[in-house]
């Protein structure tokens, strides 16, 4: 709700700015999704490719950046996909730096 009050305060009462952020959140959750797959399997970057690329397009995923209302959809795929991302990341096994 807070995200909307401030699109509000932003953009007025014209709908194309609020459509703007959820494409924005979309395309944010797109790329995290990328960097994810990228990372649990990098020696398949064409999987991770078409993955993401069917993660964009698909209508489950598009009808909440259409509509308005989808905003809790986007946050919650965003949120989600940051937090794994990170719990990946830090659970990496560190590399010995060569000398």
């Amino acid at each position: 709700m807070f995200s909307f009050w401030i699109d509000a305060r932003l953009f007025g009462r014209h709908a194309a700015g609020f459509h703007v952020v959820n494409l924005l959140l979309h395309a944010g959750c797109v790329l995290l999704l990328w960097r994810l797959l990228r990372r649990l399997f990098p020696n398949r970057s064409g999987a991770a490719w078409l993955t993401t690329l069917v993660f964009a397009v698909h209508p489950l995923h598009a009808e909440a950046v259409v509509g308005v209302v989808g905003r809790a959809e986007l946050w919650a795929a965003f949120w989600c996909l940051l937090a794994y991302l990170l719990a990946v990341t830090a659970c990496a096994p560190v590399r010995a730096i060569a000398r």
